[in-house]
This record gives C-alpha cells, structure tokens and sequence, in this order.
C-alpha cells in the first residue's frame, strides 16, 4: 500500500492527527482558560493545522517536514496553545521518519539540531518559571517536576531516534533482500536461456556426428557399389542395400533430435523419444563401418571380480553400467574415430579396445593405415574439420581426457579416458 499509493498513506495521517489535535483544543481550552490566556481560538487552530500539514510530505521531503514541524511546534510552545497530545505525536512522527528516509548523513544533522532548539526552548522554559509566594507547592516540588519534564522529553527524544534507526535499517535490508530476489531471478533466467543454448549446441553436435558418420560410410560404400557395379551386380546391390540401410539411420536421428528441438517449442509437434544410443549399440555401428570397407576389431577388457581382467568381444558381460551421458559420449568418440579412419586411412585395418577400469573406461581406436596429421589446438586438420575437437570436448565434459595423433609405428590412435560414474553389473 505504502509503495503503490504513497500520498495517500501520508495524508491520512495528517488528516487524522489534525483533527486529533481540533478536538484535544476543544477539550483543553477552557481548563486553559483558568490559569493563563491562551490565543484566540482561530490561532490556536491554524497552529494545529500548520502543525499536521507537513506530514503529507514525510516519506518524499523527510529533512524539510522535520524542519517545518519543529519550527511550528515551537511557535506552538511560545504562544502556548492548549493542545499536548497530537502536537507530540507529530513531532515523534517526524522525527522517525526523518530518520527513516533522510539521507545520511544530513538526517543525522537534521535530528540533532531539531532535537538542540527544542531542548533548549525546553530549558528556558525551566529557567523561567517563578514560583509565587503563595503557591501551594514547595520549590523541591517544582524542581522534581522540572526534572521529570527534563528526563521525559530526553526520554522522548531517544526513543524517536533510536526508532527512526531501526526502521531505517530494516527497510535497508527489505530493499537489500529485494535487489537479491531480483539478482536471482535474473540469474535463474539467464541460467535457464544458457542450459537451452547449451542443449542446442549438444543437439547441434549430435547432428554434427550422426551426419558425418553415415555419410561417411554411405560414400565409401557409393564409390566402391561404382567400382564393382559391371563386374560383381550382386556385390554392388549389397553395397546400394547398405547404403539405403544407413540412409534410414542416419534420417531415423536426425526425426529424433530434430523433434527435441521442436518440442521445445511446439510439444504437440515432438515425435516419440528413442534411447540414446550408448556402447551397448557398438556392434551395430561396427557392422556399418565394415560394410563400408574398413576391418574392425573390438576388444573389451574387464574385470572379473577377482582382481584380473577378462578379455571380450561385442556384447559380453561383465562390463560396469555407465551414465547415460558417459556412455552417450563413449558411443560417439567411437563413432567419430572410425569414422576419421574410414575417411583419411585409406585401405587399413582399426581395432577399438574398450577397457573397463575400477573407475574409468580407457577408450582406443587405433588403425594401421596411412597415418594422419595432428590437428592444431582446436583439433583441425589443415585448418578444416571439427571431429577431434568435438570428441575432446566430450571427454572433457565428464572430467575426461582424449588424445590423438599419428602412432610412432604408423597410423593413428586415439585415446580417451572417461568417469564411469556408475555402479557394476
């Protein structure tokens, strides 16, 4: 209410204390009457009015209501208008507020030089007072009363500035707590905007290898199904059903991740999820790879529970279970480094050993062919070509490694080290 409607919380105030204050003078005047001469009745009420006026403008003006309520308050004194309650009341109110929503250090200076003149009013008003001679009371009760004022007004003064802190340094911390609220949620969105972009780029690189896989094989298997067409038809017709088997794959991924990417923003238009494919699919992918023309042999070595190591082919047991990112990115560093070797080895044989640690999984892809050249950092070879640093970034993902580059014996090897992240099986 407060900060959608601010006038209005401040002028009710106002509008209230002065009539506060019409009805106390009502009530005051005539006992006034009895033992001094107070003003006319129509000062006494523009002083009320003066005096309630400024509060419409105590949370925008604090410093000046502050200053125009002490002045008309010791006016108020001066002319002694017979009115105590709402006068004090807004007096304090200023004084809280003035501490509530001045700037320091000014609020500070404002404060103590309004509470000095009315301290010292309060002072010559003590300083003043004659007792009669025929007064009822004694001059020990008139200094025990003159005390009391003194400290009650002290007292006053206190707790209006202490309170003022306080408040002020509560709304200091709501308004701190609010500028983190928003900080949160602006970081929560710029937190959601980064994980689509980065989902983007994971699909994008997914696109990146399923494509140049099968489009790999689909060319070697082309340019062979060419070489043998007149002299071996039913040798090229197994190499066009290859090819036409691999086509369907490779549209097969590209319908599944494109359709993440649309469900992003037409649900209705996502098609079915399908599994990711993992190394569990790795003869699958062999199989594509040596219909193309390369020889590839699998090895996989793992432990036996005993402490040794049992040596495997495609699909046999033992193996620890991976997380599906792992085992995602295991799939595709394979993918890729045979796919790099049908492409650049020329006619060679390749053999990928997955070795199954305590921990870890060594991952490598080695072939005897013509040898590669080391791309530079970003894993490009003559300045083209994504592949190594696509897998590089895969394995690094998962708190990995990979290397790659021409073996000293010939060839070209890569070796990756991924996380298990998992449990056995």
């Amino acid at each position: 209410m407060a900060q959608r409607r601010p006038l209005v919380v401040d002028v009710l105030p106002s509008i209230g204390l002065a009539a506060l204050g019409l009805v106390g003078l009502r009530a005051n005047s005539p006992l006034a009457r009895l033992e001094s001469d107070p003003p006319a009745t129509w000062v006494s009420v523009a002083f009320v009015v003066a005096l309630a006026v400024p509060l419409c403008w105590r949370r925008r003006l604090p410093l000046a209501t502050l200053s125009a309520v002490t002045a008309v308050f010791l006016l108020f004194r001066w002319f002694e208008v017979p009115e105590y309650t709402a006068s004090s009341i807004i007096l304090f109110l200023a004084l809280v507020d003035s501490g509530v929503f001045g700037r320091q250090p000014h609020a500070t200076w404002a404060r103590g030089a309004a509470i000095a003149s009315l301290l010292c009013v309060l002072a010559w008003e003590v300083a003043s007072v004659d007792l009669p001679a025929d007064a009822p009371i004694t001059v020990d009760d008139l200094r025990s009363r003159q005390a009391f004022a003194v400290i009650t007004n002290l007292a006053f003064f206190a707790a209006g500035w202490a309170i003022g802190d306080l408040l002020r340094g509560r709304h200091e911390r709501e308004a701190e707590l609010r500028q983190r609220t928003a900080e949160l949620e602006a970081e929560r969105l710029e937190n959601a905007r980064r994980a689509v972009l980065e989902e983007r780029v994971r699909i994008a690189r997914e696109l990146h290898d399923v494509v140049a896989h099968h489009v790999s094989v689909m060319g070697v298997q082309a340019g062979a199904a060419r070489l043998v067409m007149s002299d071996r038809p039913a040798d090229a017709v197994e190499l066009l059903e290859a090819i036409e088997s691999s086509s369907r794959d490779a549209v097969g991924e590209l319908h599944r991740l494109l359709g993440f990417l649309r469900a992003g923003d037409e649900p209705s238009a996502g098609v079915p999820a399908e599994p990711q494919p993992g190394l569990g699919r790795i003869g699958r992918l062999v199989d594509q790879v040596q219909e193309a023309g390369l020889d590839v042999r699998v090895r996989i070595e793992a432990p036996d529970g005993a402490g040794g190591v049992v040596e495997g082919a495609v699909g046999g047991g033992g193996r620890p279970a991976l997380a599906p990112g792992v085992d995602l990115s295991a799939y595709r560093i394979v993918q890729e480094a045979l796919t790099n070797t049908l492409k650049h080895a020329g006619p060679a044989r390749a053999e990928v050993v997955l070795r199954y640690e305590v921990e870890r999984l060594e991952i490598e892809v080695c072939d005897d062919g013509r040898g590669g050249v080391a791309g530079d950092e970003h894993g490009r070879v003559n300045g083209v070509g994504l592949g190594i640093c696509g897998m590089r970034e895969r394995a690094e993902l998962h708190g990995g490694s990979l290397e790659a580059g021409p073996r000293p014996g010939g060839g070209f090897g890569v070796v990756a080290s991924l996380p298990l992240d998992g449990h056995w099986r």
